[in-house]
């Protein structure tokens, strides 16, 4: 959507190439390239997507200290950093990067990287009962300065609050939205 709205380059940093979106969006482009493919390792595959000039730069996953510290920079470099991780919810994925940027970054350079440059997180998982759904929990932080506050203080337990928040405030706009589209 990106691509197809402002142009531009994307470049993805894959270890295997799940979905095909290499080529032309619109005015941007897309390259996909896949580290393990080119022997490479997951932070030299996007350093070189930052040596491309891509705007977009997408990892397939944040799993070491380097990874993590190269995005959290690169997201105040004017760079849109997409990428995923493993975790149980929004709080535990702050803390994972967190913890994995710290132990390559100066003390506190990783929480103020944090507050400066996250522009949201959404979890996802799936629920097994009678019927399989999918749950999400999301985390925005445009407009969002008390976010960045408690970011910036490591007080990540403090976001358990201002989810909750934004979830009942989408409800809210959801249902007027609907309100005025029936009337």
């Amino acid at each position: 959507e990106s691509l197809l709205a402002h142009g531009g380059v994307a470049v993805t940093t894959e270890a295997t190439i799940e979905l095909p979106i290499e080529g032309a969006h619109g005015k941007g482009i897309c390259y996909q390239t896949s580290f393990q493919r080119e022997a490479r390792s997951p932070v030299d595959a996007f350093r070189q997507a930052l040596r491309w000039g891509a705007k977009t730069i997408f990892i397939d996953e944040i799993r070491d200290h380097e990874i993590a510290a190269e995005a959290l920079q690169a997201s105040l470099s004017g760079h849109l950093v997409i990428t995923t991780m493993m975790a149980a919810n929004v709080i535990q994925t702050v803390h994972k990067l967190h913890a994995l940027a710290n132990e390559k970054l100066a003390p506190g350079v990783a929480q103020s990287l944090l507050a400066d440059g996250l522009l949201g997180v959404l979890h996802q998982h799936f629920v097994s009962n009678s019927k399989h759904k999918l749950e999400t929990e999301f985390l925005f932080l445009k407009e969002a300065p008390v976010v960045r506050t408690i970011l910036r203080n490591g007080k990540y337990e403090l976001l358990a609050t201002e989810i909750k928040r934004q979830m009942g405030s989408m409800i809210t706009e959801n249902a007027t939205a609907q309100r005025l589209a029936e009337a």
